[in-house]
């Protein structure tokens, strides 16, 4: 940690939340363990918006397990854009803080 405040945050979405604790923990190994970690998670609500003719994009999400039988009310056409459909999804996040923090003295 180059860090001049002695702390850094690592976000991770999604698939790169395994990443996101693969580098706090690496970062905590190479300084001897003289970095503190917090872990926060939560869930983001992601929007995707698809440009479509015939809605087949759509379609094929929904086959492949993309949209939920829930959202397939959700992906109707929005009033002004012929072709756009709009499905909302929630991923998975990760926050880790890591502080530096002085080691304990450990006795003998």
């Amino acid at each position: 940690m180059q860090s001049t405040s002695g702390r850094a945050v690592v976000h991770g979405l999604g698939v790169l939340v395994v990443k996101a604790v693969e580098v706090a923990l690496a970062a905590q190994a190479r300084h001897r363990s003289s970095v503190r970690l917090k872990v926060r998670t939560s869930s983001v609500t992601l929007v995707d918006d698809v440009v479509t003719h015939s809605g087949r994009p759509v379609e094929a999400r929904k086959a492949a397990g993309g949209v939920s039988e829930e959202d397939a009310d959700d992906t109707a056409p929005q009033q002004g854009c012929p072709g756009t459909v709009s499905v909302s999804r929630v991923n998975s996040a990760v926050h880790i803080e890591l502080a530096r923090c002085e080691p304990t003295a450990t006795s003998s």
